[in-house]
């Protein structure tokens, strides 16, 4: 029973305010504008069944044992003290407080599955960075049960520190990870986060990033999609501060019915920002590929540079793509693109390998893996791009 103390609480209040918006929101559906290309009750249902908070077993990917630094793990959305290893080197763990009046207030657009989260999260990691931080921070999601796993994160960069963060996602079950993570990125900070979403075949992954950036703040972001049931990745930086810098690259490659969606959206509110966007795309079988970008200028956002580029290659003519650039421009004085393309494997480019005596198989392999690359090169992490690389040429059958 909560208590009329317990109720003034900062999380008890956003989870009352969850409770009611899920009593008038239901499972989206493709007649929703946010959704329209993912259908979502192809992959869900409206049972909402939360895995358990108690672990037997638990199974890291490869990349667990091989990588140092520092290793934070959510074990069914809670910290595993015993299976973590941190320093605290230039940075400290603790758990969301009752009052925190910062918690939920970057979730600008509520949905479904954050209103899920917000009412659900059984513990919350609150990362402070202090100041630079030389060893990587690694955050490993792992489910052990086939039901839903939400993980909070609050992450509060501080003037003028900088760091890297890695997360991880890992499950041998059918598990839904429903993953906030709420960021601020303070002045003269920089912040890069690498999501790897990869090795789960039988889990969905619902990972939505709202990051706000202030004066001179510059936040980096690359997602990897790989052998995943369902991902939707929402990602929304906010630069509110002049001179914030914000970069994204993601790139997913979809076999089977696998999908894929990145909704994305950069909010340029102040003058003087700079943003990137550049998502690629491998699909082959039947699946599905999603990106709808967004840029917003707001009237007061003069002298905003903003680029944005999507890019998707079909291996299959069953695989399916929707690209949606969009840009909503209300200042004047901005430089401001986006392009989008989709296609599939360059018939001359293969020929310019089969000429020199190179076999197609393996010339196909050549150019995946290039056109994938460019994308791995955005991670700032040298151990984990050096891992990823490897382990995408190895899948390629190439060894250069």
């Amino acid at each position: 029973m909560i208590t009329a103390e317990q109720e003034k609480t900062d999380i008890n209040r956003l989870r009352k305010k969850a409770k009611d918006f899920l009593a008038v929101h239901s499972l989206p559906s493709v007649k929703d504008e946010e959704w329209r290309f993912s259908s979502v009750r192809k992959y869900f249902t409206d049972e909402i069944a939360v895995a358990a908070t108690k672990a037997d077993a638990i199974t890291f990917p490869d990349y667990f044992a091989k990588c140092s630094g520092n290793k934070i793990v959510l074990v069914n959305g809670l910290l595993c003290t015993k299976c973590s290893e941190y320093s605290e080197e230039g940075f400290e763990v603790k758990s969301i407080a009752a009052n925190n009046e910062h918690i939920g207030n970057h979730i600008v657009s509520p949905n479904f599955f954050t209103a899920l989260n917000d009412l659900n999260f059984p513990f919350g990691l609150h990362i402070t960075v202090k100041g630079n931080v030389s060893q990587t921070i690694n955050i490993f999601h792992v489910a052990t049960d086939n039901g839903y796993v939400f993980p909070r994160i609050f992450v509060d960069a501080a003037r003028n520190s900088s760091a890297t963060i890695n997360e991880f996602y890992s499950s041998d079950y059918e598990a839904v990870f429903n993953t906030i993570t709420e960021i601020k990125v303070d002045e003269n900070a920089q912040l890069s986060w690498n999501s790897i979403e990869q090795d789960i075949a039988k889990s969905k992954v619902i990972n939505t990033i709202e990051t706000k950036c202030v004066q001179n703040a510059s936040f980096f972001h690359t997602s990897i999609v790989q052998r995943a049931a369902f991902v939707r990745n929402n990602i929304h930086v906010r630069l509110n501060g002049e001179n914030g810098h914000a970069s994204l690259a993601g790139f997913y490659h979809t076999n089977e019915n696998e999908l894929v969606d990145n909704h994305v959206l950069i909010d340029h509110q102040v003058p003087n920002c700079e943003s990137h966007q550049l998502f690629k795309g491998l699909l082959d079988g039947e699946s599905t590929g999603v990106f709808n970008g967004k840029i917003f200028v707001h009237p007061d956002a003069q002298k905003t540079n903003a680029f944005q580029s999507s890019k998707a290659v079909l291996l299959s003519e069953h695989a399916t793509v929707h690209s949606k650039p969009q840009l909503e421009i209300f200042a004047d004085d901005v430089k401001c693109s986006h392009g989008a393309a989709i296609g599939q494997m360059n018939k001359n480019e293969l020929f310019y390998f089969k000429a020199r005596g190179i076999d197609e198989q393996t010339a196909k392999s050549i150019l995946n893996f290039a056109y994938s690359a460019q994308i791995y090169e955005h991670i700032k992490d040298e151990s984990l791009k050096n891992y990823l690389l490897e382990q995408l040429k190895n899948e390629a059958g190439i060894d250069f």
